[in-house]
């Protein structure tokens, strides 16, 4: 997890950056952009109604920084550090077409922890965020 706001700029961080090392690698940015923007969409949509405090912004979506820069939260270690996270191990090695990295405050840990509809809410939303991306894959011609 990471701390409440305003030290992390949102309740939830999905990191991407495992899956953008990977599609830089191979040329399909498209892949990226479109899991990303059905990500924000179904997660905001969970996660509507929770009041959380400290006010702040409730979902943001981070890649992999560009060359030598490191993107807190992004889940993933810039090749220069030798080191890999888990999601960088599940799309190198283990085949994984989709990694994240989910950081979240412990404002929002504690409300899902009380509220079991928002946390099956919020899992449904990755898991409905992840049929679009694979649907635009299959309709974009990706036979990964």
């Amino acid at each position: 997890g990471c701390r409440n706001p305003p030290h992390s700029p949102s309740h939830l961080t999905v990191g991407l950056g495992a899956m953008t090392l990977r599609e830089r690698k191979i040329g399909s940015a498209a892949d990226i952009e479109a899991f990303c923007a059905a990500l924000e969409s179904e997660l905001a949509s969970a996660l509507v109604g929770l009041k959380l405090k400290p006010d702040a912004r409730m979902v943001r979506v981070v890649i992999a920084g560009d060359g030598d820069t490191h993107n807190r939260f992004s889940g993933a270690w810039l090749e220069a550090s030798g080191r890999l996270t888990q999601s960088q191990q599940a799309v190198s090695f283990a085949g994984f077409s989709h990694s994240v990295q989910l950081e979240m405050s412990k404002a929002l840990r504690n409300a899902l922890a009380r509220r079991k509809t928002t946390l099956v809410r919020m899992c449904n939303a990755l898991r409905a965020a992840w049929v679009q991306s694979r649907q635009q894959d299959a309709q974009g011609g990706d036979d990964r």
